[in-house]
């Protein structure tokens, strides 16, 4: 028995914990976290996230970049994405095969996570067992802006044309 006071290493699951500076423009600057825990199991967990911030006053956006028609229209694109780039397989049946929730057949779910921008489009991530099995990863994929354009609110227009200014042209696009 451990005497009080003592830490012992299995007493506490490692965390790994990153976030960085993903992307910026003249406008907008868009951050990202990394967080990994193992507890004990067969696997540990890991979790995705970022946040887009305006510059002139440091609002944060989410969900809300996207108009209500706009995030429905979404679901498709995005069940598109991830059956052609993510899991590259061809037809809706094979990848709802691959999913956790039947109902995914009827609406399909868009992330509990905010979406992030990223050099070369918006980015959705879906975490560890929100939609697949963790053998399957964390799927997301990566929409361009362009194909975008008309779901932005009027808010989130102006900052999305930021992406092709000088600041935003260091990047390096990522491609997964």
């Amino acid at each position: 028995m451990p005497k009080l006071g003592k830490t012992r290493r299995w007493m506490h699951p490692p965390i790994t914990y990153n976030s960085k500076k993903a992307f910026e423009t003249e406008k907008f600057i868009t951050y990202t976290a990394e967080i990994y825990e193992y507890s004990g199991g067969a696997h540990g967990g890991e979790s995705l996230s970022g946040g887009v911030f305006r510059k002139s006053d440091g609002r944060k956006f989410g969900w809300d970049m996207f108009t209500a028609s706009g995030k429905e229209k979404l679901r498709g694109m995005i069940k598109n994405g991830l059956k052609n780039k993510f899991f590259k397989i061809n037809s809706d049946e094979e990848l709802y095969e691959m999913l956790l929730d039947e109902n995914a057949r009827y609406t399909f779910p868009l992330p509990e996570t905010a979406p992030v921008c990223r050099p070369n489009g918006v980015e959705f991530i879906y975490q560890q067992y929100e939609i697949a099995p963790y053998a399957a990863g964390i799927p997301t994929c990566t929409l361009p802006y362009d194909a975008l354009e008309n779901l932005f609110t009027v808010t989130m227009k102006p900052l999305i044309e930021s992406t092709t200014d000088s600041l935003a042209l260091t990047y390096n696009p990522i491609v997964k």
